[in-house]
């Protein structure tokens, strides 16, 4: 399930996706972006609002399916460079996301 969901991590939307006891609890593809056990600083950058908001969300009920890498995200430097999203490289206000999947 994918899509801009308007929480970031920490928030308690995010909390009951994650943690909460019930048959389906998700995980999402960013969840430990280049090994640092914690998503992208952000997936949407404005000078008044910047927050990693979209989710490649998954589950499985053994872990054995799982991202086995991810698109790589813009640096800081590289959105700011024209006050934010979105700029002539980075034409949408979100940040694209992709996910391969396979069996781990």
């Amino acid at each position: 399930m994918t899509g801009d969901f308007n929480f970031g991590p920490g928030t308690k939307p995010f909390k009951y996706t994650t943690t909460n006891d019930k048959v389906y609890k998700f995980n999402h593809a960013y969840s430990n972006y280049n090994n640092t056990g914690r998503e992208p600083p952000f997936s949407t950058y404005k000078p008044s609002y910047t927050e990693f908001i979209d989710y490649i969300w998954y589950w499985s009920s053994n872990d054995s399916i799982g991202p086995l890498r991810v698109l790589s995200m813009p640096t800081e430097a590289q959105v700011s460079a024209e006050k934010g999203l979105p700029s002539t490289n980075y034409p949408s206000d979100h940040l694209p996301l992709l996910a391969e999947f396979g069996t781990r």
